[in-house]
């Protein structure tokens, strides 16, 4: 899983992680990280992802995550890396510890949902078809001339949809089964 994820995203770390390990070997909790190009007003900025943040069960509220978190901290800070982002919604409970590690909120956003009895009905003569690994060049020219001159995190490596393809969260969502 962990060398399919580098070999279809080259923005993981060359260490990939952070992993807190028992005395006995049991991992307990980690984290993702990776190296982001973003484009800024003033020029380009290399930024730090975390993703992926887990601590095993019966090992939360102990301080793991926040020690992990530290040391991410630490980590991108001696590469120089001033920044650092992930993503998380406003109700799960890990919300408010990157509050209190310091993290602010960019965007918030209220979670979307319908069911899927009822579709809208609009025919514009557009042709829709499930998304083909030979379509990954395509779309990627596509995804490069929307953020020509935009601004923000819009660098997305070569082989990134990939990854969407054939990695290990290819098929159906666990919602379809």
């Amino acid at each position: 899983l962990l060398m399919e994820k580098r070999r279809n995203d080259d923005r993981y770390v060359p260490e990939f992680g952070l992993f807190a390990v028992t005395d006995d070997g049991t991992v307990i909790g980690g984290v993702f990280l990776m190296q982001i190009q973003a484009k800024t007003l003033k020029g380009k900025l290399t930024v730090g992802g975390i993703n992926a943040v887990a601590t095993r069960p019966g090992y939360q509220r102990g301080g793991v995550m926040t020690t992990l978190m530290n040391r991410c901290h630490r980590y991108f800070a001696e590469r120089q890396i001033d920044y650092s982002f992930l993503t998380t919604s406003q109700t799960l409970g890990a919300h408010s510890m990157y509050k209190k590690l310091g993290y602010e909120d960019l965007v918030v956003r209220e979670i979307a949902w319908k069911t899927s009895e009822k579709q809208l009905q609009l025919d514009r003569g557009l042709v829709v078809t499930e998304f083909q690994e030979g379509d990954n060049s395509v779309v990627y020219r596509i995804f490069l001339n929307a953020t020509k001159n935009g601004y923000g995190f819009v660098y997305r490596p070569a082989n990134f949809l990939k990854a969407r393809i054939n990695g290990p969260f290819a098929g159906p969502s666990p919602l379809e089964k």
